[in-house]
């Protein structure tokens, strides 16, 4: 999650409204609350302006980026960061391959993309999904292609075949690999019926969405197989298949789906998906409410709605059930673009961009200021007293509940600049509670809040540099005495909450192979290993310096 300032690279106006595709209401009926998210996309080659856009629930545009290229899957996370994807594709690869995330003033805060855990491995970040989990961690998918002997095990089969395969990742806030699942190691490229497996190019899988379930597992929707798929995230074994070939579930009241998007949970155990129904009968996309009994497998469709007149929409597509019952259904590769209903099938809002304009997927959610904290922290090895002042970096920021367990409730990630300053939006902090702030820094010592601290009117300034009592239990280094400045101990390199003889090993050893870089083994922000970053290492190991938490 790095590297943020290649990201200007995709932007060419802010908020020109001038060129965006009109947005038309069709139907509009007491539409639930919220603005909606979405950005635009054409299948053919005409030249367009493309935009990420939060739009009204009567078609104005509320906000608006232009980007160069387009983006897919622009939407809120449990965090606050929108996040979305730019998207420029040649014979077939997604040449950006990072996922960016803006803050609730728009900013760049983060980026996310697929780790390659091998030099062998030649993973691509996938446009279709992005889901950021409650402790900081994202779900991600990513493409591995591999070059395939297929006349081995299908008829006609290309001896030299590029065959598309999935993987899902999870990744911390660092960039590390946490968990990875690969569809070549569980699916069979044979099941993939409705695909032309004797090409050159094949695409047996094509998962699309990602979905965390409530039993810490996922749910992956693999549109080529017409299967949504439940993984065991401690294990990656399949724990079932609903749909394709390999189905194991009696489907009551429906005949099934196909090449579907979007699989989500809902809060009362069911799941809702979009059916795209290209080789249903008739062929004909909805969205479709399923029951499911996971124990007898037995899935049970209980909603569903079709569009009047039907809509077919061959990709793309999205089902998000709203706070107030209501549904919104993204139509995906066809017009409208998107329709809110009621429970009962009513329309409530119908909008559509022009003829052949279409988004990946709509959102909709409140999007209000969020609670904001104005940081100043220094971290030791990075300041220059002689300076005055600091190489900027990057830092992590956890909101802790006051009160045993200290709970994370939040975390924002973003730049403390040359003065040590920097600006973080939480989205599920609220006012007049107490938190603990967390500092975490590459290779520095997590430190906490000297004392809990309330957000008032969406607003919380913290200092750490004005004394050692703003850290839990003193624990800073004062690192300039005119004015009196205090700041961060460096030195954990391998983040386990202390500084040792192991983190003096790492650097040691670093500084004698002359390594360079961006590497937490530069304790001084210099871009060089050397024996300034060795003696404040081993300054802090002989001191013992360690977390300190309540």
């Amino acid at each position: 999650m790095k590297n943020l300032l290649t990201t200007i690279l995709f932007f060419i106006t802010v908020n020109l409204h001038s060129q965006i595709p009109n947005i038309t209401v069709l139907h509009s009926n007491n539409p639930s609350q919220g603005k909606l998210f979405m950005s635009n996309v054409r299948f053919d080659q005409q030249p367009h302006a493309r935009y990420l856009l939060i739009v009204n629930n009567d078609g104005s545009v509320f906000w608006s980026r232009q980007m160069n290229v387009s983006s897919y899957d622009f939407k809120i996370q449990p965090n606050g960061l929108l996040t979305y994807i730019p998207a420029e594709f040649r014979a077939g690869i997604n040449l950006n391959r990072a996922f960016y995330g803006l803050d609730s003033n728009y900013n760049i805060v983060d980026s996310f993309k697929v780790v390659s855990p091998s030099s062998t491995d030649t993973f691509r970040t996938d446009t279709h999904e992005l889901k950021i989990l409650p402790n900081g961690h994202a779900l991600i998918l990513a493409f591995d292609y591999r070059w395939m002997d297929l006349s081995k095990i299908i008829p006609g089969g290309n001896s030299n075949a590029n065959v598309e395969g999935y993987v899902v990742q999870e990744i911390d806030e660092d960039d590390s690999l946490i968990y990875q699942w690969n569809s070549f190691e569980h699916f069979l490229i044979q099941d993939a019926i409705h695909e032309d497996l004797t090409a050159a190019y094949v695409n047996p899988v094509h998962t699309n969405a990602i979905e965390p379930d409530y039993d810490g597992n996922i749910l992956i929707s693999s549109r080529n197989l017409s299967e949504i798929t439940k993984i065991n995230l401690q294990t990656g074994a399949i724990i079932w298949r609903l749909g394709g070939v390999r189905n194991q579930f009696k489907f009551v009241n429906d005949q099934g789906f196909s090449y579907q998007h979007d699989i989500r949970r809902l809060p009362n155990g069911n799941i809702t998906l979009f059916d795209n129904g290209n080789f249903n009968t008739p062929q004909e996309s909805r969205a479709v409410e399923y029951h499911l009994d996971e124990v007898n497998k037995i899935c049970t469709r209980v909603w569903q709605y079709r569009h009047n007149p039907p809509i077919y929409a061959l990709a793309m597509g999205s089902v998000q059930r709203l706070p107030n019952g209501n549904t919104l259904i993204c139509w995906g590769s066809t017009s409208p673009s998107l329709t809110e209903v009621t429970p009962s099938g009513k329309i409530t809002l119908e909008m559509t961009f022009p003829q052949d304009v279409y988004t990946y997927r709509t959102f909709k959610a409140d999007w209000s200021p969020l609670l904001t904290l104005d940081l100043t922290a220094l971290i030791e090895g990075f300041y220059n007293s002689s300076l005055n002042g600091m190489i900027e970096d990057t830092v992590k920021v956890f909101l802790r509940n006051f009160s045993s367990p200290y709970t994370i409730i939040d975390s924002g990630k973003g730049l403390l600049d040359s003065n040590g300053k920097g600006l973080f939006t939480f989205a599920n902090a609220v006012n007049n509670s107490n938190y603990y702030i967390v500092v975490k820094h590459r290779n520095s010592i997590e430190t906490w809040s000297g004392s809990g601290v309330s957000f008032i009117s969406n607003q919380l300034n913290y200092n750490f540099t004005t004394s050692s009592a703003q850290a839990y239990e003193n624990n800073l280094v004062q690192v300039d005495d005119s004015p009196i400045k205090f700041a961060i101990f460096s030195g954990d390199v391998n983040q386990d909450g202390i500084i040792d003889g192991t983190d003096l090993s790492a650097v040691d050893n670093d500084a004698f192979n002359l390594v360079s870089g961006f590497v937490n083994t530069d304790i001084n922000g210099d871009n060089f290993v050397d024996a300034s970053d060795l003696s404040i290492v081993d300054n802090n190991a002989y001191n013992t310096v360690i977390v300190r938490r309540p």
